[in-house]
């Protein structure tokens, strides 16, 4: 049986995606999927946040993340503002695998992890940052790229591991400091422009269902 589903996580600090092609979408493929990909590789989160889809809400993911004292918060059903980050990466992931794999459909598992690569890399449309900066505190070197010398300062002065090293940890602070901010001000733009459509379509309802005079 080849794999049908993509199990995806997404850091909300720094937008950085982590995600796994399997068979199934059940509870015991999610733990399993967390636990590897996640707690292994990054340590266990203070929180996470999931829809409340059965694998989800099941006792077994419960008890597993009780016991490593995550904190786990299911989205408001049919909100699309609480899925928004969610739905937004879900439909990149899709749109760059469809390209990738136009020529290989049944094979799209197998360019998942370019599809992934791709959105690390890229300059987030609102932070204006790649995740991959916001997590390594330098920029990601791609094929074909030229290789940079070491740091040197205003005056050329030679490389300095400790001065090097304050440097980028002072500046990927401050970019996701601005990260932050910058997301932030998005979300509660987007919740503004949604609450504005809803409520015209609820007075758009009541007139629609008034009797006729």
């Amino acid at each position: 049986m080849g794999n049908k589903w993509i199990l995806l996580a997404i850091n909300h600090q720094t937008n950085w995606i982590v995600a796994s092609a399997t068979t199934d979408a059940k509870a015991e493929t999610v733990a399993k999927f967390l636990y590897e990909k996640i707690f292994l590789q990054f340590g266990s989160p203070a929180e996470i946040i999931s829809d409340r889809g059965p694998q989800f809400t099941s006792e077994l993911l419960k008890e597993n993340l009780k016991l490593q004292k995550i904190k786990h918060s299911l989205t408001t059903a049919y909100h699309p503002i609480s899925n928004g980050k969610t739905d937004r990466d879900n439909w990149i992931i899709g749109s760059t695998l469809t390209k990738l794999a136009y020529n290989h459909k049944s094979k799209w598992d197998l360019f998942l992890d370019q599809a992934i690569w791709a959105t690390r890399v890229r300059k987030h449309s609102v932070t204006k940052i790649s995740p991959y900066y916001l997590v390594y505190g330098i920029d990601p070197i791609l094929p074909g790229d030229k290789i940079t010398p070491p740091y040197q300062g205003e005056n050329n002065e030679p490389f300095d591991c400790y001065r090097d090293t304050s440097i980028r940890i002072n500046n990927v602070i401050r970019a996701r400091n601005s990260a932050r901010i910058d997301q932030a001000c998005c979300s509660r733009k987007n919740e503004k422009i949604l609450r504005q459509k809803l409520q015209r379509i609820q007075i758009s309802n009541q007139q629609l269902g008034d009797p006729k005079e």
